[in-house]
């Protein structure tokens, strides 16, 4: 059972998701910067998901698929958008309906 505990660590956990984030936007910097100019383009007020931010993206796809989670956590950062607090079913068939954050567009950023 302590071997197991050793396992469950939150802050290493976040530690490693920050790390994760950084790598991939790192990697696909440009492509970053595109999502947060469409971002930038939606309607403060806007209500959606990260899924729905990609199913309407006029731009290209990543180099890598992570990505978009990274573009994503990036813009809630920044503070263009941010989460309501209410989750949604996913609609993309490979996503298979898992439950995901909504998000609102504000007018500040940084």
């Amino acid at each position: 059972m302590a071997e197991q505990l050793d396992i469950i660590d939150l802050i290493a956990s976040i530690k490693a998701r920050d790390e994760g984030i950084k790598t991939v936007s790192e990697h696909n910097s440009e492509w970053v910067a595109e999502y947060l100019t469409f971002v930038t383009r939606l309607p403060v007020g806007w209500i959606g998901t990260a899924e729905d931010i990609r199913a309407a993206a006029t731009f290209n796809q990543p180099k890598h698929p992570n990505a978009w989670g990274a573009a994503c956590s990036t813009a809630v950062r920044r503070g263009l958008l941010e989460k309501t607090g209410n989750y949604v079913k996913m609609k993309f068939k490979k996503s298979h309906a898992r439950a995901t954050p909504e998000y609102r567009r504000v007018s500040c950023g940084k």
